[in-house]
């Protein structure tokens, strides 16, 4: 099999893609006539504030969001979130597991004096601190496969001496599931007095 030859341009070694030239190398001499010049010769800061509104109070992400409301924007040779950019531009290096969080709450802000770092723990303890932390209990949770209505059932057919598999089989889930409603290890918030 022969070997692809290299990009004519002085020391690039990627593959010969069109014209003599890697695919880099040929883009920006298509695009500025020069495979010297960076199809992108604005300094990444300068592209970053092109993105935001600045405001005496958030200084807000207008790029591209994802669906929590972050803003992305392409930083070092791949996409980021704008709030993490925003600290490298403007502060620093992110240590290794580190997540840079928000004073504000306010996830497409970028202003560097609303950002901190923490690690896993302080951005749960900060995502709670905010109430945004979602606890599904019972039938809310996506996969309850009982509702709060028979559980009390469930309880009383447990104590008359049912079995837990038997109970099981009865209401198509597995015995653990009974096992745990009927010990109270689940379904806490369920009152089978009175019922």
């Amino acid at each position: 099999m022969p070997s692809k030859s290299t990009c004519s341009v002085d020391e690039c070694a990627r593959v010969c893609e069109k014209r003599g030239m890697c695919n880099m190398h040929y883009k920006r001499q298509k695009k500025t006539g020069s495979t010297d010049t960076p199809l992108c010769s604005f300094p990444a800061k300068e592209r970053f504030l092109a993105y935001v509104s600045k405001s005496d109070g958030c200084w807000e992400w207008q790029g591209s969001t994802g669906k929590f409301g972050y803003g992305w924007f392409w930083f070092q040779g791949g996409p980021k979130e704008s709030h993490r950019v925003s600290w490298q531009l403007h502060i620093g290096e992110i240590p290794p597991r580190m997540f840079v969080l928000h004073r504000c709450d306010n996830p497409p802000c970028v202003r560097p004096d609303h950002l901190f770092l923490g690690d896993h723990r302080a951005n749960s303890d900060d995502m709670i601190a905010k109430g945004r932390a979602v606890h599904f209990k019972g039938s809310a949770l996506p996969t309850a496969k009982l509702h709060e209505d028979i559980i009390p059932a469930i309880r009383r057919l447990r104590a008359s001496g049912m079995t837990y598999q038997s109970i099981a089989s009865a209401y198509g889930v597995c015995r653990s599931t009974v096992s745990y409603a009927c010990r109270g290890k689940s379904w806490k918030h369920v009152n089978t007095q009175g019922g």
